[in-house]
């Protein structure tokens, strides 16, 4: 019958007693650190979260590794439901995504019901990998706010471990963390002295996770959790003089409309975990839509799309200069629930998933315009289509949708197209060459480009962009999601995806891509993959080799995004060492860039013309190092 809340320190008002109807007077989170090196890093999370900064911007190093945290990840909301209780939970999350669309209609919802997924029989229990999967890549492309309703515990959610304590730990999404609203049991429980419960563990991974939780401490129940969550999305995203709240005011915006209007002990073991003055990431300017080249549009038609952005006043902003990034969903998809427990029925859901089209565009003096063509593969039904905006400009950012264009039919008129794609592939930067050498969790870049774009919508059976690693068909991984069209155009584009846990040894990946009229092309790239605990060197040598008067060194190595100190020592047929290079590089891919030398000697001599040995080492932040030699002629 006990439970830890901290509403007690909150209620500041004569006659306060924690009743049910008592309010709460102040905004109140608690962090749940118990060492300095955890209050440092959910500091640094914190701070993160509200820094704009995009410089140094790298993608090699990691999908997630942009030190800005502007980016569209602000305009989703991802909902979870658990699979047990006559579709209870399914339910639930049915009208929080009503609620979402009716008071935030700018919010990209991501629906993960449990019971889309099949489940498999393990000799641990019934497991939805699936839904897991889902969770995790949802989590980590990063999300606004994260949503789950269900069974839970201090371990996880769901009887089927859906979310487990190592996948929160393995989340890596700093620079894009969400805010979880957990309906469900214990699962912050942080007065629990022999665990550390996995609401907590999402606040202290320090390399992302989630920057706030609002959860619970104890056991509660279905229908009060349900309430508590309708006022948690008639609070969420309310401005406050025209700006974001702070997730202490959502927090005492949410619990005082349960107490005046529902008054259930339940909420009181809801708890905040994260900082109570840290801002809600919201987009705050408007981005709005002038005109288009036809309020229908066809299969093979090319769409032109105009508008501006308004500030948050709805001012027109005309000094404002920066990107805006459009994503174009064909009509919304209809899925089923399985009904898989006894109990549960099978059960129609939406969502707005096939995506036509996603790029960005300059904004010059608060205008911008895209043009685009639309695939063959849509449903040729006619209906609404749905256009999400964010804009920003290194500072300020801002968002907005439009339902409002029919998309639908075929362009009988169209200009006939027999040609696919063009692509290009490397891992971690566009230095790689293929047959070099790689970590085991390298960053596959694909640079794609069509006259007539890519085709990403997922329609037409077949016609996905589709990676095969290891000739496995069976296991192909889809990437439509991870395309997206260069600046100002949509005839390329690039993908980024990390290849993760593969094993050492040689690797082929196979990418098939489909333009727009349904032509396809295939490219592959090979590597090896070394483990990166020791240092690995390949490839080294010298360019020009001979040389006259300037040659650089080249190495390939499996240590990118470290640190990495290299020695040249250069020596005469004799042994003696007759100049020595010392540099520090830092590399995103695994191919080091040239260190170049102009053939004399450490007094600025000139050497004389002959053969030289070279020995070059590297060495890495942790200490291990690697070196191999090699021979080169200077010519005079």
């Amino acid at each position: 019958n006990t439970y830890a809340t901290d509403d007690y320190f909150a209620i500041l008002s004569d006659g306060g007693a924690m009743l049910n109807t008592d309010l709460l007077n102040i905004a109140i989170g608690r962090l749940t650190v118990s060492t300095q090196q955890e209050a440092m890093d959910v500091v640094r999370k914190i701070k993160h979260y509200q820094k704009i900064d995009t410089l140094n911007n790298t993608i090699g190093c990691s999908i997630n590794s942009s030190n800005s945290v502007l980016g569209d990840w602000r305009n989703k909301v991802v909902l979870v439901s658990d699979d047990e209780d006559n579709n209870a939970y399914f339910n639930d999350i049915e009208i929080m995504a009503s609620k979402i669309e009716q008071t935030k209609p700018t919010a990209n919802i991501n629906k993960i019901h449990a019971d889309a997924y099949a489940q498999q029989s393990t000799a641990v229990g019934e497991r939805i990998p699936a839904a897991e999967s889902a969770i995790e890549e949802r989590v980590n492309d990063g999300s606004l706010i994260v949503n789950y309703i269900g069974h839970g515990g201090e371990t996880g959610w769901a009887h089927e471990q859906i979310l487990t304590v190592p996948t929160i730990q393995n989340w890596s999404n700093l620079s894009s963390m969400p805010v979880f609203m957990t309906a469900t049991c214990e699962f912050g429980r942080f007065d629990d002295h022999d665990r550390v419960s996995a609401g907590e563990f999402v606040l202290l991974n320090p390399n992302g996770g989630g920057v706030g939780l609002y959860t619970t401490t104890r056991l509660v129940y279905a229908t009060p959790n349900e309430w508590l969550n309708r006022y948690f999305y008639d609070t969420v995203f309310d401005l406050v003089d025209y700006k974001a709240q702070r997730l202490g005011d959502i927090y005492k915006g949410t619990k005082n409309k349960f107490a005046m209007y529902s008054a259930d002990q339940n909420y009181r073991k809801f708890a905040l975990l994260g900082d109570p003055a840290l801002k809600l990431a919201l987009p705050e300017i408007h981005v709005i839509i002038d005109s288009l080249s036809s309020d229908t549009i066809k299969a093979l038609s090319e769409l032109k799309v105009f508008g501006h952005i308004e500030d948050q006043y709805q001012n027109i902003y005309n000094n404002y200069n920066g990107k805006v990034y459009l994503t174009f969903f064909d009509k919304k998809t209809t899925f089923n629930t399985l009904g898989t427990n006894s109990g549960s029925s099978s059960s129609p859901f939406q969502m707005w998933k096939n995506v036509i089209y996603k790029g960005k565009s300059t904004v010059n003096s608060g205008n911008f315009s895209f043009s685009l063509k639309v695939p063959k593969d849509i449903d040729y039904t006619y209906g609404n289509s749905r256009m999400s905006f964010y804009v920003e400009n290194g500072n300020i950012d801002g968002n907005g949708s439009y339902e409002s264009l029919i998309i639908g039919g075929i362009n009988a008129n169209a200009p006939n197209d027999i040609t696919g794609p063009e692509i290009n592939l490397f891992l971690n930067d566009e230095n790689f060459v293929s047959g070099g050498i790689s970590n085991n969790n390298p960053v596959l870049i694909a640079h794609l480009f069509d006259t007539n774009g890519i085709n990403t919508v997922g329609n037409g059976i077949g016609h996905d962009i589709e990676l095969i690693i290891d000739g496995d068909n069976s296991s192909s991984i889809i990437l439509n999601d991870y395309y997206e069209s260069d600046l100002d155009t949509y005839q390329s584009g690039k993908i980024f995806f990390e290849l993760s846990e593969l094993s050492p040894g040689g690797h082929t990946v196979e990418l098939k891509v489909w333009d727009n009229y349904n032509n396809s092309s295939k490219s592959d790239i090979n590597f090896i993959v070394v483990n990166n605990e020791e240092v690995e060197l390949s490839h080294v040598l010298n360019y020009p080799n001979p040389f006259t008067t300037n040659t650089s060194f080249f190495f390939e190595h499996n240590q990118n995004c470290n640190f990495l100190d290299v020695n040249i020592n250069v020596y005469s047929v004799s042994g003696k060492i007759v100049k020595t290079i010392n540099q520090r590089i830092h590399n995103e891919g695994f191919r080091s860039n040239g260190i170049n030398w102009d053939g004399r000697d450490e007094f600025g001599e000139q050497l004389a013309k002959g053969v030289y040995l070279y020995k070059l080492k590297v060495t890495n932040e942790q200490g291990m190092s690697s070196s191999k030699t090699e021979t080169m002629f200077l010519l005079k």
